[in-house]
């Protein structure tokens, strides 16, 4: 299989520039969430599976710099420091190829204890359904009688809890 030769305008390169300028977007409308952390949890569930695909994206970028690296040259031509700079780009991606990681991993807990919470001072479905949860749960509590004994546990002794 042969490289197919590239320009600065293809897929990837669109695609990343589409990334950023929805990170940029997201940014720019983040401070709305300090008041709605109702929606917090599914920001940080599309946040996680971004991050997900960008580890994938950034050893793609490490690999290809280590597979190329012999042919990099530098702005003024020089081959032996392009190789060197590749080489050494090709290190640091590496490294952030387990930071990316980290930081999936991390976003994946957040999300994980976001999916508990309910915000029903925020939420009127939310402040809906955990209302009728009550309502069902006081139901059942009062159609369930406490437990009485059986005839065979009644005729026994408590046992001593000191006794083997």
């Amino acid at each position: 299989m042969t490289d197919t030769p590239i320009s600065d305008a293809s897929e990837p390169v669109d695609h990343a520039a589409a990334l950023a300028a929805h990170a940029r977007a997201l940014y720019k409308s983040s401070h709305l969430l300090r008041g709605h952390p109702e929606q917090v949890y599914r920001v940080l569930e599309a946040i996680e599976d971004a991050v997900q695909y960008l580890d994938d994206v950034v050893k793609e970028t490490s690999e290809s710099y280590k597979k190329h690296a012999a042919t990099a040259v530098t702005m003024l031509g020089d081959q032996a420091k392009g190789t060197q700079s590749a080489v050494f780009a090709a290190g640091y991606l590496r490294a952030a190829v387990h930071n990316v990681r980290s930081l999936r991993d991390l976003l994946m807990h957040a999300t994980a204890e976001s999916d508990r919470l309910y915000w029903p001072q925020h939420d009127p479905v939310a402040a809906e359904q955990l209302r009728e949860l009550r309502e069902l749960l006081d139901q059942r509590a009062g159609n369930v009688a406490p437990e009485q004994p059986t005839a065979s546990t009644a005729s026994r002794p408590p046992r001593d809890p000191l006794q083997p």
